[in-house]
């Protein structure tokens, strides 16, 4: 009985008619048990013969080709401008005006492409007779969504002092009491503001403190002797400015979706496999 010689070689399977099975090397057929029952039976002297490298031509499938393709792009651009507008008398800041600007853009894209055989959707040559060549379909959707958003604000700020500033005005105001002879006491008040502002540098903050003992001192010394009362204000508000703000948004979205279906002639797709391969 023949049977293959080696594992190594094309894996061939040969059979015999006279007990109607095949034998593989290594085992020994049992025509009793059920495993052996579902062989089919041989014809004499015929062998049969399969090998996986001949295939006589190329098998269409139904869905030939398919591709897809998603690309995103975006853009962003800021810019901003701010500017002042100064008191001829002093100098200090009367107006502020700052404006900004912000523009995003977005585009969004896809792609998909379906390519089928003429055998797959029941066409033959006489359906392309027309066209001369592939048959396609296209589909093309296209959105824009534009924003756009301004925004005016107006409103004053408050400000505050310079040390230096209350400082001054406080020198100047014991000048004018200096120049009295008379006896006099003197009264120190702040508002909140220039108390901030000055408790904030350690260096002011003992300066004040010591001219604070130095009235209390000449209050005491003056006590038998006063005829008036004087009272020193001390405000740390500054002049306030207008401030006046304006905002522009733009955003703009773009969407855009294309299909293309492609349907083959019926050799077509067998001739471009066929090219592909050698």
């Amino acid at each position: 009985m023949p049977f293959i010689d080696s594992l190594t070689k094309p894996l061939l399977f040969q059979c015999s008619a006279d007990n109607n099975y095949m034998q593989i090397p290594g085992v020994t057929p049992n025509l009793s048990t059920p495993a052996m029952a579902f062989l089919p039976p041989f014809s004499p002297k015929k062998e049969s013969s399969v090998s996986p490298a001949s295939f006589d031509h190329i098998a269409l499938t139904p869905l030939a080709k398919f591709s897809i393709s998603h690309q995103i792009q975006e853009l962003s651009f800021q810019a901003g401008t701010l500017q002042f507008a100064y008191q001829s008398r002093d100098g200090s800041a009367a107006i502020r005006v700052s404006s900004s600007v912000s523009l995003t853009s977005r585009v969004e894209t896809s792609k998909v492409s379906v390519v089928f055989s003429a055998e797959a959707v029941g066409l033959n040559e006489s359906d392309f007779a027309q066209t001369g060549g592939p048959i396609r379909l296209q589909l093309a959707f296209h959105k824009d969504t534009s924003q756009l958003i301004y925004q005016s604000k107006t409103k004053w700020i408050k400000t505050l002092r310079k040390p230096e500033e209350i400082l001054m005005d406080f020198a100047q105001a014991l000048t004018e009491i200096a120049r009295d002879d008379k006896g006099k006491l003197v009264q120190l008040i702040f508002d909140e503001e220039a108390f901030h502002v000055l408790s904030g540098d350690p260096k002011i903050r003992r300066q004040i403190s010591e001219l604070i003992l130095f009235l209390n001192a000449l209050n005491i010394l003056n006590g038998k002797e006063i005829q008036k009362a004087y009272t020193i204000y001390l405000s740390g508000k500054g002049k306030p400015i207008l401030d006046h703000q304006e905002k522009v948004e733009v955003e703009t979205q773009s969407q855009e979706i294309y299909f293309e279906l492609t349907i083959l002639p019926p050799r077509q797709l067998a001739d471009d496999q066929s090219a592909s391969l050698l």
